[in-house]
């Protein structure tokens, strides 16, 4: 799953959703494909982020992006100044606390390695650790009870890197051993390496492998802070988002057949 913190939304509301007086501004954290985005100067994509534009346009409301750090998303989101967040999972705890949308992806989590003898599609993330190798993960995000597990376990062998793009540069330069993702984002910088067609990939066109092994399945949501946003404009944003999702979608994230 996807950090709460990784990208998150401010924006005023006033009284129903459709007569917005403000522009709703959601930060950018760094590059996080295909999900969202930087492709040129204050130009972004993204399936998460056009999906939030199509619902919030048909809201009659409009998305600006505000670049800002890791770090000052933490301290805004502790403030209450931001009143929704994209790719969230849902842990009980945070009930009590925010809303949540309609669940509008499946998220799957997995581990890449370095393409060498020692790893293939078969490899578990647990071998390697068990073999003293490094993990490179966002300690910040939620992945999981077994990742959960294994960071209890192995404490030291893992590492911090916020962005993917971070983390598979330590990976390709051998600074660790393994890097656990979403499987979209790992399958989006296994594309990047000599590799022309998702739908063609396998293990010899890239430096790098994705296991087969799941850690983690669930479904992701876009996460709203009950200081405020009411419900009602959650109800308006998961009527059009419904609508929006119940149109045909051609977007493939695997790389590989789902085990």
């Amino acid at each position: 799953m996807r950090t709460l913190i990784a990208f998150l939304m401010l924006f005023s509301y006033s009284a129903m959703a459709k007569e917005c007086q403000s522009e709703l501004v959601v930060s950018y954290n760094g590059d996080w494909k295909p999900y969202f985005y930087q492709f040129g100067n204050d130009l972004y994509e993204g399936i998460d982020f056009t999906l939030l534009n199509r619902v919030v346009t048909a809201m009659g409301c409009k998305v600006d992006v505000l670049p800002m750090t890791e770090a000052r998303s933490i301290i805004e989101l502790g403030k209450g100044s931001f009143d929704i967040s994209i790719g969230a999972s849902y842990p009980p705890e945070r009930a009590e606390q925010f809303y949540y949308s309609l669940p509008y992806r499946q998220e799957v989590i997995g581990v890449m390695f370095f393409n060498n003898a020692a790893h293939n599609r078969h490899t578990q993330l647990r071998e390697v650790l068990e073999q003293g190798g490094i993990v490179g993960i966002n300690i910040s995000g939620y992945f999981g009870d077994l990742v959960e597990a294994l960071k209890a376990q192995y404490p030291k062998q893992f590492v911090h890197g916020f962005s993917l793009p971070e983390r598979i540069a330590m990976l390709s330069q051998g600074k660790v051993d393994a890097v656990v993702d979403d499987r979209g984002a790992l399958c989006h910088q296994m594309k990047g390496l000599r590799v022309t067609s998702l739908s063609s990939l396998s293990e010899e066109d890239s430096d790098l492998v994705l296991s087969d092994e799941i850690l983690h399945d669930n479904e992701v949501f876009f996460l709203f802070s009950r200081l405020t946003v009411d419900k009602a404009y959650v109800e308006s944003f998961n009527h059009h988002l419904s609508n929006v999702l119940s149109q045909p979608s051609e977007t493939n994230m695997q790389c590989y057949e789902r085990p």
